[in-house]
């Protein structure tokens, strides 16, 4: 097993307690339109990640999830940093 694999295993059996804490420190402005997204988008791209790491998906999977977050932060008129 390489270090990639051992990273994605670490998420993977990690993954409860690491989310649950970046939710506790995440602030979502009053107002954000796409509120309800944030933590969708924020489990979707903890998955690619791992993916990633496996050899699952390639870079552009991430890149599509990535811009259609930067645009949703740009429509909101949000720091990229609420997500």
């Amino acid at each position: 097993m390489d270090y990639m694999e051992n990273v994605a295993d670490f998420l993977s059996r990690h993954s409860e307690s690491l989310v649950e804490e970046w939710r506790k420190q995440v602030l979502v402005s009053i107002g954000d339109p796409f509120q309800e997204k944030i933590f969708e988008n924020g489990m979707k791209m903890y998955q690619l990640i791992i993916g990633r790491l496996r050899n699952e998906y390639d870079e552009k999977t991430i890149e599509v999830l990535a811009c259609r977050v930067a645009e949703e932060r740009i429509e909101a008129n949000i720091n990229i940093g609420e997500f």
